[in-house]
């Protein structure tokens, strides 16, 4: 359940009140194949919050959601290929607010073939993003940026800047600060060389661009976050000491003079190598190095803090933005020494 806003996890009024799942799957030889249809239903009334203030304001509300996949799978032991298709539609709709509407639908497919000791892979990949018009996100979107249904281990393969560590450059972690891309179609390719039963080498290319224009100029700026700790001074007087931290920030995409939709959709390309090795049956090291090649999309979605009064976004500032700079590709590595006990 995407919300829950029942003060008590217990009340039975929080209760789905439609919960059907539909499985099936296939396997025999070298296919194996399944699909899944779930549709839910809840509802949220006043009598979910913990306050009667707080019951006051709160809008009751009705949600309908339904998801579906399907995929198959084969594989001879020469060539392989994978395909997944999957949808998520999601209807709000709220007491004398009208309704808000999500379908999102996406896909995608992973080929390719053995050749003795090496293993060449093909993927390519079609996730939606959100529908912008004059500025403003409107109340259909064919896009959800939902913890529960990312995808991170997709292209983690393939990607470990653009996706894992930056999250596709539009906020994308998981529950677990996992990175994975949304709002992109990608392309990309990996060769894997077993040199040793216990020691693999890879490599690979990945190309990926937005499949929206649903964000606008300077989307992506510094911004800074209060920690606030209770302390006593020297006096015996307790005060709040404030200390500040940078983070990232993503602006909203409304306002008296909303930025205009970013119309360049390329994000760049990626490369990495690594290897696996096997040290001993329960004992692996994993190193990668990646080099990323941002896209002109980060042209317009970062602001450039040399843009005099780049922190007061508007038209005569490019909303921050330096559109015609250079932005350098960026370098990262990864080595993990995994035990197992």
């Amino acid at each position: 359940q995407f919300e829950f806003p029942y003060y008590n996890i217990f009340d039975k009024n929080g209760v789905r009140s439609l919960a059907n799942r539909f499985f099936l799957t296939y396997r025999a030889g070298n296919v194996d194949a399944g699909a899944i249809y779930c549709w839910l239903k809840w509802h949220a009334g006043p009598e979910s919050q913990s306050t009667q203030a707080d019951r006051n304001v709160f809008t009751t509300y009705d949600e309908l959601l339904t998801h579906g996949a399907a995929y198959f799978k084969y594989t001879n032991g020469t060539v392989f290929f994978n395909t997944e298709l999957a949808f998520l539609e999601r209807i709000t709709k709220r007491q004398g607010a009208g309704a808000l509407y999500f379908e999102s639908w996406r896909y995608m497919t992973e080929f390719g073939a053995y050749f003795g000791p090496a293993k060449i892979s093909f993927l390519y990949t079609y996730l939606p993003g959100p529908d912008r018009r004059a500025g403003i996100r409107i109340d259909k979107q064919p896009f959800q940026q939902m913890q529960p249904f990312s995808c991170h281990n997709l292209h983690r393969a393939y990607s470990f800047l653009l996706g894992y560590e930056y999250g596709g450059g539009v906020d994308a972690f998981d529950l677990n600060g996992n990175g994975y891309i949304n709002d992109a179609a990608v392309l990309a390719a990996k060769v894997d060389y077993a040199a040793a039963a216990n020691l693999n080498f890879f490599g690979s290319i990945l190309w990926a661009q937005r499949t929206s224009h649903g964000y606008g100029w300077g989307y992506i700026r510094p911004a800074q976050q209060a920690t606030v700790t209770r302390v006593m001074n020297a006096g015996g007087t307790v005060v709040d000491d404030v200390r500040w931290s940078p983070t990232i920030a993503y602006r909203s995409n409304g306002g008296p003079t909303p930025a205009p939709s970013i119309s360049d959709r390329d994000l760049g390309w990626e490369m990495q190598v690594g290897f696996h090795w096997g040290l001993l049956e329960q004992l692996t090291v994993r190193a990668l190095m990646a080099y990323w090649q941002p896209g002109k999309w980060f042209n317009f979605a970062c602001v450039d803090r040399g843009v005099p009064n780049w922190d007061v976004p508007g038209p005569g500032n490019n909303w921050g933005t330096n559109p015609g700079r250079t932005i350098d590709g960026v370098v990262g590595a990864e080595v993990v020494l995994q035990a197992e006990f």
